[in-house]
């Protein structure tokens, strides 16, 4: 071993050597390879802090007025530049062997800026907007809005339950009244029948006058029959002059008897016709009765089928944790009189048909007295049987004549037995009646809240501030345009139209919705409440309560900045005119409530209907007031039962919360508001950039080692020469 040791001839100088090479090329390589791994470490780290540099860069007076982050201020490039070269600096020097070398040694070759997101775009302005209000809007939400109106859900709940029943009862008792009405009208047609037709007057004075000339018609043929038989004896003997005269006297007797025959024949055809017609004509008359009576039964049967419903539902309802009004809502007590009831329609039915009948009996002794005319017409003599018949014709005339006289006292004038049933009408004819004059006092009431609207108009001044309008209608456009998705459908403001009690229907119907909202404000409506919260809070409203310079309003009113959210809301490009739509939702909410409190304020009239009525006239007439106040003072009383005071601005937070739809309409309307102010087009103001740089380092290995170091490095990086090349993509967003 110590021979080879210190052998003469170099082997183990060569050997050393050829380790010591091999130690030194992996050292180099081991080197290299360490500098990658730092290069590729600190230029990330580089690139990261000056991406996010470029995106500090932001347009303060977006962000001080919005809230919203947005690219602004120095040149993107030239300020990563910058950054880049700092930012290399700086986190390489602590590697520096002295003040003049570093380890590592970084070179950016080149670099490109792209801007992939721009605040316009609904996706990231409504992300901005969520992440803004993400701690605000449930504060705001819950202070300005459940605080104050979650108090009424209850009562709102159960006044449009009650005013749903209402509503179908009063659809009910106005069809059974309109049946009774018309079964009352025909039955008085049945009792005009009579008088009306020929009957009358052919049963009596015409049948009674053919039975007084009974005798004398039988004397006329008598007389007649012995002219004839004088005239055949004596033709031969008598002169032409006697001869005339007895013609001429059996030509008086034959005219006597024609026009007898005549008048009786026209009194047994009248009595005849007239009975038949007339029978037929009442029994008709009596069937539609009839049919509208069982009509009018099945009405009132529905009437208190719903009625029973409705007060068993009530039963129990009143409890300690509910509001005040609420607690006032579940102490009405209405009556029943609504309701008939089976004993008067089987009483109205039984005396239709004696009506009927009575008509019929008087009607066929008609028919029978005519007969009896025209057999004794068809058999004229004189005896005993005959004058029986006679008397018995008499008789049948004189009891027909008063029959008919009590018929048409009954019921035709003065109807005494159609009084009663006239009288049965007249408590819901009154009823209507006030119900009709509730319909008046609405009407003149409505005619004074358009009164308290004229203040919100304006004549001049208009067509100057249009301009505005205009401009910010092509921007709302152009971004809907640029945004173009499938967009969900605007909800829209429900009409106030139709009855009185309908209009307060949909106002309380419209109320309890937005109430049900608020009470399950989740997840499901979470971003609308977010994005509702963003705009109360960012944008300006009509500044209501401050309208008017000696009752006009003033131009500076009129412009676009006092009227964000209302347009926001309703989209209206015209001044003045999404202020006139929030002030009708308002009166709807208004009325809505007045009429809830207009159940208790008139609950002492017990009738279902006629406190409904007077309800929805308390409720308009308080609602008129409320808006004037409103115009006046800027803010109403939320109820009697709450005494909170509710600023027009709160309003705006309901509506928003009601009309969810439409959302991407809405961003757009928001977004040109913004660009209205700021004078920023949004779709061209970015939000993210994304940097493909490229970065270089000198590599301390041979030449022939280089490639080695460059073999064993990431797949994005490659080795030219002695140079390390990494070509990165680092992207930077608000």
């Amino acid at each position: 071993m110590k021979n080879w040791l210190f052998r003469s001839d170099g082997t183990v100088t060569i050997f050393c050597t050829l380790i010591m090479m091999f130690l030194v090329v992996f050292l180099m390589v081991l080197i290299d390879f360490s500098r990658i791994l730092l290069f590729q470490r600190t230029t990330e780290s580089a690139l990261k802090l000056s991406a996010q540099s470029v995106i500090s860069a932001y347009d303060r007076e977006l962000y001080r007025r919005y809230g919203l982050f947005a690219r602004g201020g120095s040149d993107a490039e030239q300020l990563f530049r910058q950054a880049m070269e700092l930012n290399l600096l700086n986190s390489l020097s602590i590697f520096s062997v002295d003040q003049g070398s570093d380890f590592v040694q970084p070179k950016l070759e080149r670099f490109e800026l792209f801007e992939t997101e721009y605040l316009g775009q609904h996706a990231v302005f409504e992300r901005q907007v969520m992440e803004e209000m993400k701690y605000k809007a449930p504060i705001d939400f819950t202070l300005e809005l459940l605080e104050q109106w979650l108090p009424l859900k209850d009562a709102v709940s159960k006044a449009e339950g009650m005013m749903t029943v209402m509503t179908e009862l009063e659809k009910l008792f106005e069809d059974r009244e309109q049946k009774l009405e018309q079964a009352l009208s025909l039955q008085r047609q049945l009792g005009e029948k009579l008088g009306t037709s020929g009957f009358p007057t052919a049963a009596t004075s015409s049948a009674q006058s053919t039975l007084n000339s009974y005798t004398q018609y039988v004397s006329w043929l008598s007389s007649e029959s012995s002219l004839s038989l004088e005239i055949a004896q004596k033709l031969d003997v008598l002169d032409v002059e006697q001869l005339i005269e007895l013609e001429e006297r059996r030509y008086k007797y034959s005219s006597q008897i024609s026009s007898y025959l005549y008048t009786a024949a026209n009194v047994t055809t009248a009595l005849s016709t007239e009975t038949e017609r007339l029978l037929v004509e009442s029994e008709q008359l009596a069937d539609q009765i009839d049919n509208l009576l069982q009509e009018a039964r099945a009405l009132d049967q529905t009437i208190n089928i719903q009625y029973q419903l409705y007060l068993k539902g009530q039963s129990g309802s009143l409890t300690d944790g509910s509001s005040e009004l609420k607690n006032e809502l579940d102490k009405l007590d209405f009556d029943d009189s609504m309701i008939r009831g089976e004993q008067y329609y089987n009483q109205y039915r039984r005396a239709v048909r004696e009506q009927q009948a009575s008509l019929r009996e008087i009607l066929q002794d008609g028919s029978a007295l005519g007969s009896q005319i025209r057999s004794l017409v068809d058999q004229p003599t004189i005896n005993i049987e005959v004058n029986q018949r006679l008397n018995e014709a008499n008789l049948l005339v004189v009891d027909l004549s008063s029959r008919i006289q009590q018929y048409r006292s009954n019921y035709e004038s003065p109807a005494v037995l159609l009084a009663e049933w006239e009288q049965s009408m007249g408590s819901s004819r009154e009823i209507s009646s006030q119900l009709a004059e509730y319909e008046q006092q609405f009407e003149e009431s409505i005619a004074a809240l358009d009164a308290i609207k004229a203040l919100l108009s304006a004549e001049e001044g208009m067509q100057s501030v249009q301009a505005s309008y205009d401009e910010l209608q092509k921007r709302y456009q152009s971004n809907s345009e640029r945004n173009a998705s499938e967009r969900s459908s605007e909800q829209d403001s429900p009409e106030l139209t139709g009855s009185s009690k309908k209009q307060a229907a949909s106002s309380v119907t419209q109320l309890s919705s937005i109430l049900q909202l608020m009470g399950n404000a989740s997840a499901a409506v979470r971003d609308h409440v977010y994005l509702n919260e963003f705009v109360m809070g960012k944008y300006s409203s009509f500044p209501m309560g401050k309208l008017t310079d000696e009752g006009k309003l003033s131009q500076e009113l009129l412009e676009v900045s006092q009227q964000e959210i209302e347009y926001i809301l309703y989209g209206i490009h015209e001044p003045l005119a999404n202020v006139l739509l929030a002030y009708g939702e308002i009166f709807a909410v208004r009325f809505a409530i007045r009429t809830i409190e207009g159940f208790v304020a008139n609950r002492a009239l017990t009738h279902p209907l006629l406190i409904f009525g007077a309800a929805v006239v308390h409720g308009i007439k308080q609602a008129v007031a409320d808006m004037g106040e409103l115009v006046r003072e800027g803010k109403t009383e939320l109820s009697r039962y709450a005494p909170v005071q509710v600023d027009y601005k709160q309003y705006l937070r309901l509506f928003l919360l009601l009309h969810r739809g439409g959302k991407e309409a809405r961003l757009s309307r928001m977004i040109a508001v913004i660009e209205h102010n700021t004078g920023l087009t949004l779709l061209a103001v970015p939000t993210s950039i994304t940097a493909q740089v490229e970065l270089s380092m000198t590599l301390w290995s041979l030449p022939g080692l280089s490639n080695i170091a460059g073999a064993i490095s990431p797949m994005d990086s490659e080795v030219e020469g002695n140079a390390y090349q990494r070509s990165e993509l680092i992207s930077a967003s608000y």
